[in-house]
């Protein structure tokens, strides 16, 4: 095989595949815990682990898609550190996060919550 030279190596866009084709798709043995990978489910199809699959363009897509998740999960569950965006998300939404920088107690009553111009509303479940 011959050295190539860099005005030979070019970026290309990775082809579109259309609904007529055949694409292969590989189900990887173990997960990233080295324990026997789920497969995928797509409607009444199961992949199963191990094996490679010949698949029209529109489910190899998705198949691969949902592998994608599956690891991307996988790497956050290992990962020691909090969810920082999520976080974030909850504190916006919540007042009793958001504004002391941790959940308050009831435990003095309503009237602690709130200061004296405050109004502490109360909502039955």
């Amino acid at each position: 095989m011959s050295k190539l030279e860099p005005s030979e190596i070019k970026e290309s866009v990775k082809p579109t595949p259309t609904g007529d084709e055949f694409m292969y798709v590989s189900i990887p043995a173990t997960d990233l815990f080295d324990q026997p990978h789920p497969g995928v489910r797509l409607n009444r199809h199961k992949f199963e682990a191990g094996k490679t699959y010949t698949v029209r363009a529109e489910a190899a897509i998705e198949v691969e898609d949902r592998l994608k998740k599956f690891s991307i999960e996988q790497v956050r569950l290992l990962r020691p550190n909090a969810d920082r965006k999520s976080l974030n998300e909850v504190n916006r939404g919540s007042q009793w996060t958001s504004r002391s920088g941790g959940v308050n107690t009831l435990e003095g009553g309503l009237g602690t919550l709130g200061g004296p111009n405050d109004k502490v509303y109360t909502v039955d479940f």
